[in-house]
């Protein structure tokens, strides 16, 4: 092997050529290694959005099933129960039961001898001074949103709200009661605002209609939109303003 000789520019231009190619191997490691990361990281988060809402809905229908069957099971007398007679459990039995017990009771409710019994149970309940409210309230509730013609949440708006240039999303939920229109002189309806990540608070507006701008959205699709804080967008060809 043949012996070189190096003067110190040769020298001094090999150790850079050398360092070089150093620092660009160490490079192409990071980039190796952060993009080994990155993808772990992108199936982590995507693992998680595909698995937990589905785990979590399990979980809450399971609860519900367990919840009904709780309050029914000690009602049925053993001699009659399933779960006594199979010498096992059946989920969701509570829940078929009671479907089945507010079927039964629409059925008689719809006869005469099921209107005269709501008649007299209503004209007790009412008489009392505590309960009463109560129920009307309650009742009227669920009439309204069990009722096959009823507006409630059948609308999406935009609402302008706190102040000038800034919009809430809400939905209307009926007509302003008589008494509170002197405050337009014009059509007003009541307005739900619902609060981000806890839709069960929020805030009634009595607000004239021409002040409301219809959004041309479903009731679902702005339910997961105003719950998500606005990270839950609707698809873009879903919304739009269709009137003020």
């Amino acid at each position: 092997m043949p012996l070189v000789f190096l003067g110190k520019a040769g020298y001094f231009s090999t150790m850079d050529t050398a360092t070089g190619k150093l620092a660009a191997a160490k490079a192409r490691a990071e980039k190796v290694r952060a993009g080994i990361f990155e993808r772990l990281r992108s199936a982590l988060f995507t693992g998680i959005i595909v698995t937990v809402p589905i785990v979590l809905t399990l979980y809450i229908a399971w609860r519900i099933l367990m919840f009904a069957d709780s309050l029914v099971d000690p009602l049925i007398p053993p001699a009659y129960n399933p779960n006594h007679l199979l010498l096992h459990n059946l989920p969701g039995l509570g829940l078929v039961i009671v479907v089945l017990f507010f079927i039964v009771v629409g059925v008689l409710a719809k006869n005469f001898f099921g209107r005269v019994l709501i008649r007299i149970s209503e004209a007790i309940v009412t008489r009392l001074p505590v309960v009463s409210p109560i129920y009307k309230g309650v009742k009227q509730v669920f009439e309204t949103i069990m009722s096959d013609h009823a507006s409630a949440f059948r609308e999406v708006v935009l609402v302008e709200f706190p102040g000038g240039g800034m919009w809430a999303l809400g939905f209307v939920t009926g007509a302003t009661v008589e008494k509170m229109k002197f405050l337009a002189g014009d059509e007003m309806v009541n307005v739900l605002l619902p609060s981000a990540l806890s839709p069960t608070c929020g805030l009634v507006l009595f607000v004239p209609r021409k002040k409301l701008r219809v959004i041309d959205m479903h009731v679902e699709e702005a339910f997961r939109l105003i719950i998500s804080g606005g990270m839950v967008p609707p698809p873009p060809e879903a919304v739009a303003v269709a009137k003020s």
